[in-house]
């Protein structure tokens, strides 16, 4: 009885790619689930509870996020004050374009990589500081609408440019730093709002 030739085996390149496949919707899967958290800690959070800047009232846990959603949603808010949403919704956005792109072959590039945490920090420098100078204190924040990094970025942007130039640079810095980190392109997004309009009308 003649054996079964073995199946080959597939080339080493195939075996990557499909491993690149996995690796990226278990990346996927692991950020989908971190920003459904963040989300949830921040949305239940409660200055009672407490956390990184506040011992609480003695009462139970009110966040929905357990013990470690009021620590995070209180060091989150006192550093960035409301701009700490940014966080989950800035990365949902990456998860969903990793889910988009998904079956298209790429190798992590560390230049990219830097360039993508440079626009992040431009973002959350840029709308903390925006934030400080333009929302009116609300209470319930722990260090203001902005928090400390707000305070430190829009007090140092309105003692060298005044109110109206801090705001001109803040909200430069703010478009290019979510073009570096999402690859938006501005110009393409009035043309494309604007051919939407046109064919409404």
């Amino acid at each position: 009885m003649a054996k079964r030739k073995p199946a080959p085996k597939p080339p080493a390149s195939a075996l990557a790619d499909k491993l690149g496949y996995r690796l990226r919707e278990g990346a996927f899967i692991a950020f989908a689930a971190i920003c459904m958290f963040m989300f949830l800690a921040l949305a239940s959070y409660n200055p009672n509870d407490p956390g990184w800047s506040t011992t609480g009232i003695g009462g139970g846990v009110l966040n929905a996020a357990g013990i470690t959603g009021a620590y995070f949603s209180d060091i989150f808010f006192t550093l960035f004050g409301f701009m700490a949403f940014l966080f989950p919704i800035l990365l949902g956005y990456r998860a969903w374009l990793i889910f988009r792109e998904r079956h298209q072959p790429e190798q992590f590039d560390w230049l990219h990589f830097g360039i993508r945490i440079a626009g992040f920090c431009l973002v959350m420098l840029s709308a903390t500081g925006l934030s400080q100078i333009n929302v009116v204190a609300v209470a319930g924040m722990p260090e203001g609408p902005g928090g400390i990094l707000g305070q430190l970025v829009g007090e140092s942007c309105l003692d060298a440019f005044n109110i109206t130039g801090a705001r001109l640079l803040l909200l430069a810095l703010f478009l290019f730093g979510v073009t570096i980190f999402t690859d938006l392109s501005w110009l393409r997004l009035m043309d494309e709002t604007g051919k939407l309009t046109l064919a409404a009308w």
